[in-house]
């Protein structure tokens, strides 16, 4: 989905009084993952770098972070230690507080003197939080020691730095791959995604004779522009056939969409089985469970210790694949029975306990 944010930059810078100076102070600022570029506050240290106050960012703006600060001071004879710089993030406005500060320490270390310098790298995201097309103003000052504003401080809260940029078309989900393969008894799913913003999920749905229905859930990462990848093993199958598959990408929002559909011959049979009964011992029904590679007529037939045939509690064709029937020995006494699989030419049987 297109997204366009407007972020106002501002920057307070007033003059420096008494025991503290500013020079060559930079905030460094990374543009949709590009390089990091310097953005000097306070006064102009001359040289290539722009002054970030009045400066456009341009659109289609994908990511801003805050990367790092290089900012040099002096002070008096005392080794001032504790700077850090500070941002916030404002409404359009500035009349509503979004983020409240935060305060970012850097390392302090001399230059000589009384010449300082607060050196700090990172990353900063400043779009993750906000709403899409919406106006914010970002605030930045700094301080090169102690803890109220006094003449340590750059910009002493002032308003007077306002930069501007425009994101034009975020970050949608945009699915790059989604395929399935058949793997033993299961189908296994896998996607990967070229970007994403407010992606909350997917959900997963399955469908034979286009009756859809979900089948699981998988968390998204929210904003990337980055690849992801996705999976998930469906082990719900019993029957053999065409079966469909297709994601529903749900945003933050509630807000979703399609992705396209891939299709699996599912056949994972490879032999005959009769499996073991459950529950077992049982008291007075249990499932009986059985797989068949063909298309064919398929018998089950009980036996006591006898020998004696007592119940057929299957006796049909039946398609390729994983079946099971409910059997109900309510009628029947206590004891050990036999069951047998009868399919074309494959005959299993095995023992089941009934207590009552």
């Amino acid at each position: 989905m297109k997204k366009t944010l407007y972020i106002l930059i501002a920057l307070f810078c007033s003059p420096v009084f008494g025991a503290t100076g500013w020079y060559q102070d930079y905030i460094v600022i990374s543009k949709n993952g590009g390089a990091n570029n310097y953005y000097w506050i306070g006064g102009n240290p001359g040289g290539e770098n722009p002054e970030l106050n009045g400066y456009n960012f341009g659109e289609d703006i994908l990511s801003l972070r805050i990367t790092g600060a290089d900012m040099k001071y002096w002070s008096d004879t005392q080794d001032r230690t504790g700077g850090a710089f500070y941002y916030k993030i404002m409404s359009a406005d500035g009349s509503t507080q979004i983020i409240a500060p935060v305060e970012v320490i850097w390392t302090h270390s001399s230059l000589g003197g009384n010449n300082y310098q607060g050196l700090w790298s990172g990353s900063i995201d400043l779009q993750s939080s906000l709403l899409a097309n919406t106006t914010y103003q970002l605030h930045i000052w700094a301080k090169s020691w102690g803890t109220g504003q006094g003449d340590s401080w750059l910009s002493n809260g002032g308003l007077n730095y306002v930069a501007t940029f425009k994101t034009d078309a975020g970050l949608p989900v945009q699915l790059s791959s989604f395929n399935a393969s058949v793997i033993n008894k299961s189908v296994n799913l896998k996607w990967q995604t070229a970007t994403e913003q407010n992606n909350y999920g997917f959900e997963v749905e399955r469908a034979s004779n286009n009756d859809w229905i979900k089948i699981g859930f998988v968390n998204g990462n929210g904003n990337s522009n980055s690849p992801k990848e996705y999976s998930y093993t469906d082990n719900s199958l019993d029957n053999s056939g065409k079966y469909s598959y297709r994601l529903k990408q749900l945003d933050n929002d509630g807000s979703h969409e399609y992705s396209s559909i891939v299709e699996v011959d599912y056949n994972p049979v490879l032999a005959f089985e009769l499996e073991q009964n459950y529950p077992n011992p049982f008291n007075p029904v249990t499932s009986i469970s059985y797989s068949v590679v063909n298309e064919g007529l398929v018998k089950i037939e009980i036996y006591n210790s006898l020998g004696q045939l007592v119940a057929i509690p299957v006796n049909e064709i039946k398609s390729s694949g994983r079946h099971s029937v409910s059997f109900d020995a309510s009628k029947m006494s206590s004891g050990t029975y036999i069951y047998k699989l009868s399919a074309g030419e494959f005959v299993q049987t095995k023992k089941m306990n009934l207590i009552k």
